[in-house]
């Protein structure tokens, strides 16, 4: 048997046997492509991919909880804690497409980078879908900080803006490829409504997208799930990147130097995660 490399290029060609191929064309109009196939089994076909679609759907919300949907703009949106059980669960795949790209853009702050990534996520029946993400020095998570404010970029870890934007590209890869986006609390299971009030608004920052958690009366009266709540909220529901952002914030300076913060809430006395909530207006205890 031939022999013969594929793989896909940022334009989408694919090459096959180190030659360029050009995507096919239909041929034909519309009318005359019908004639050529058995719209009957075309139609049971596309019946049976929509009640798949739907079985999928109904596995993606038992395997997630109330922590991976949060409110945004007044409908849910699977943050990436939810993509990531969903991906494992169905035997979701993906692939990088290239390697994320640097672009350098201004706001009135000065110059930023954005870093944008490509990925196609596969399964072997729901098909393919490739899509893009995005990720920027502008992230609140990794650059800003209310002390100093937006960080220089040599205080940014640049790597963890990378990952972002591939995290960012395959969630978003996931939830169009099982149909999760567009939808409103009522097309969720009642198990899953009750985080509307984990609510995320978004706002433009320049040329890049900024987030935040939103101000809500869900205080549950005690300091260290408050600030739990709000964490979870601002980092998209990302437990890793939710102990980072803990860690910077409970860290102080010690008659030694510095003393490294607390990557669980739970070794916060309630006294303490007040103090962190009290002193970072960006984290919002949410709805």
């Amino acid at each position: 048997m031939e022999e013969f490399m594929e793989q896909t290029t940022y334009e989408g060609e694919v090459i096959q046997g180190g030659a360029a191929i050009q995507p096919r064309q239909a041929e034909g109009n519309f009318l005359e492509v019908l004639e050529n196939i058995d719209v009957d089994r075309a139609v049971v076909l596309f019946e049976k991919r929509i009640d798949v679609l739907e079985k999928f759907k109904k596995i993606a919300f038992k395997v997630t909880n109330e922590r991976d949907w949060v409110d945004q703009d007044g409908d849910p949106y699977l943050n990436s804690s939810g993509a990531d059980k969903i991906s494992s669960t169905l035997g979701l795949s993906y692939d990088i497409i290239g390697y994320p790209t640097k672009e350098i853009s201004e706001d009135d702050q000065g110059k930023f980078y954005i870093y944008s990534a490509v990925v196609k996520v596969k399964h072997p029946f729901l098909g393919e879908k490739m899509m893009n993400g995005a990720a920027s020095q502008r992230d609140l998570l990794f650059g800003y900080t209310k002390a100093g404010g937006w960080k220089k970029a040599s205080e940014i870890n640049e790597i963890n803006i990378q990952k972002k934007s591939v995290t960012n590209a395959v969630g978003r890869a996931i939830r169009a490829l099982l149909g999760l986006n567009n939808m409103t609390w009522e097309d969720l299971p009642e198990s899953l409504r009750g985080n509307a009030r984990a609510k995320v608004s978004y706002k433009k920052n320049g040329n890049g997208n900024s987030h935040s958690a939103s101000q809500g009366s869900g205080s549950s009266g005690s300091p260290k799930a408050d600030l739990r709540a709000a964490l979870l909220a601002f980092c998209d529901g990302n437990e890793d990147a939710m102990g980072d952002k803990l860690q910077e914030l409970s860290s102080f300076e010690g008659k030694d130097g510095n003393v490294p913060g607390k990557r669980s809430v739970n070794d916060l006395s309630d006294s303490w995660a007040s103090r962190i909530l009290k002193d970072h207006p960006e984290l919002q205890v949410p709805k």
